[in-house]
C-alpha cells in the first residue's frame, strides 16, 4: 500500500520549535502555545490583521534558520517506530508537505536525519507559490491510498 504522510505536526513538532524561535511572538504580538489553534494565523484571535507575507515568514524564517543544525526540531514521539513498522510491512511511504522549495534543503536534511531511508520520495507542494499543487492531486498522481494529515484543509 502507498501511504502519504504530512511532515509538520505529523512527523515533526514544528509549531513548538517555531514559537520558541520567534520568542512566542508573531509580528511582535505575544502568543501562547495553547492559543495557536490554526495554521492560518489570520484565523487566530488577535492576528486577523496580519498579511499573508508576515504569516508565511513566521514559519519559513524559523525553518530556514535551522540550516544543518536540526537538533532543535524534534520528531513526533512514536513517528519513527510507526513508520519503520509500516515500511517493514511492505508499505511505500511518501512524505507530502505544503512547504515550498525555499525550505527544501533544510527539510530534506531533517527528514534524512530523523527518518533515514523510510520515504520513497519527499514531495513539496509549494502551497504559497504560483506553481503549487494540492496534496490531493499528489495523492491521486501517486496512487496514495492512505494519507496521514493533521490539517483538515488538506485531509
Amino acid at each position: 500500500m502507498r501511504i502519504g504522510i504530512d511532515i509538520d505536526e505529523v512527523l515533526c513538532e514544528t509549531i513548538d520549535y517555531v514559537l520558541a524561535f520567534q520568542n512566542y511572538k508573531i509580528a511582535g504580538i505575544p502568543i501562547k502555545r495553547s492559543d495557536f489553534t490554526d495554521y492560518y494565523i489570520k484565523n487566530i484571535s488577535g492576528f486577523e490583521h496580519l498579511d499573508q507575507e508576515t504569516t508565511i515568514s513566521f514559519f519559513y524564517d524559523a525553518i530556514n534558520a535551522l540550516g544543518s543544525d536540526l537538533s532543535a526540531l524534534k520528531p513526533v514521539q512514536g513517528a519513527l517506530q510507526a513508520l519503520t513498522k509500516a515500511k517493514k510491512s511492505g508499505h511505500q511511504l511518501y512524505a507530502i508537505t505544503a512547504r515550498g522549495d525555499n525550505v527544501k534543503t533544510a527539510t530534506l536534511e531533517r527528514i534524512n536525519q530523523h527518518f533515514p531511508a523510510l520515504f520513497e520520495e519527499v514531495i513539496f507542494c509549494n502551497y504559497h507559490e504560483a506553481n503549487k499543487i494540492s496534496k490531493e492531486e499528489v495523492c491521486k498522481n501517486l496512487g496514495i491510498q492512505v494519507f496521514v494529515e493533521d490539517n483538515l484543509r488538506y485531509a
